[in-house]
């Protein structure tokens, strides 16, 4: 069923559920990155449609649905892969992950500057950036 009817200030109307070709829609997009002109040439659907489809707002609410699902997926993979990181015996892996970590987290807000000395310690240093705190020390 082709979504073509429009409201009243010509977007179109909205529709209870999407068709088979929306959904391959979403699904193409978020595996080539977004490509737009790319998805609509392999499904063979013109770039006017998809943008038509791209107004409906079932069809946005089912795209950031399959974003955020993408989104949760990638973020266990990455933590898995931070967990692993941990366990490292190089002390500055294991500070980076625990950067990355923190803010991911929301935990840390600031650059982290990790530098390695001779005697194999590690100075950690929080800085916001400003060129006053690059010569504090």
């Amino acid at each position: 069923m082709a979504n073509n009817e429009r409201d009243v200030r010509g977007r179109f109307k909205v529709h209870e559920e999407l068709s088979p070709i929306q959904l391959k829609m979403i699904v193409e997009l978020l595996d080539n990155g977004g490509n737009k002109r790319e998805a609509c040439r392999k499904l063979g659907v013109s770039r006017t449609t998809l943008y038509g489809w791209i107004d409906n707002t079932i069809w946005q609410e089912e795209y950031r649905r399959a974003c955020e699902r993408l989104y949760k997926v990638s973020l266990a993979k990455y933590m898995d892969k931070l967990d692993k990181m941990l366990e490292c015996k190089d002390n500055r892996t294991v500070m980076k992950a625990l950067e990355t970590g923190l803010r991911l987290n929301g935990y840390l807000k600031t650059d982290l500057n990790i530098e390695k000395n001779t005697t194999e310690n590690i100075v950690v240093s929080f800085f916001d950036g400003s060129k006053d705190d690059e010569n504090e020390e």
